[in-house]
């Protein structure tokens, strides 16, 4: 039964290997065929440069989100570790700003 699970979550990984390299091989087979895509520096310049802003664009945005997100979380940590000392410190039934 054990051996099952292990091969289950084998096949997953190898599931997911197979959807990155996919997703790898058709990014690096792409850019391939547009630099070997006849065409004139200029024109190819601001092909890649379009791609680049459209790629851009969405990962900054993702970023940022993921930045703030863990900001927040930071933050509220910080405060439940604050309210958790100065509970063990002053105890609950005690305002720590009297200092009673």
């Amino acid at each position: 039964m054990a051996d099952l699970t292990v091969m289950e979550g084998q096949g997953k990984d190898i599931k997911r290997y197979v959807l990155i390299g996919s997703f790898l091989g058709g990014l690096i087979g792409s850019t391939i065929a547009l630099l070997l895509y006849p065409q004139s520096a200029d024109n190819r310049l601001k092909t890649i440069t379009g791609i680049q802003h459209d790629l851009f664009r969405p990962v900054k945005n993702k970023f940022h989100e993921m930045v703030e997100h863990i900001g927040d979380s930071l933050i509220k940590a910080i405060d439940d570790a604050a309210a958790t000392s100065a509970n063990k410190l002053y105890g609950d039934d005690e305002d720590p700003d009297l200092g009673e």
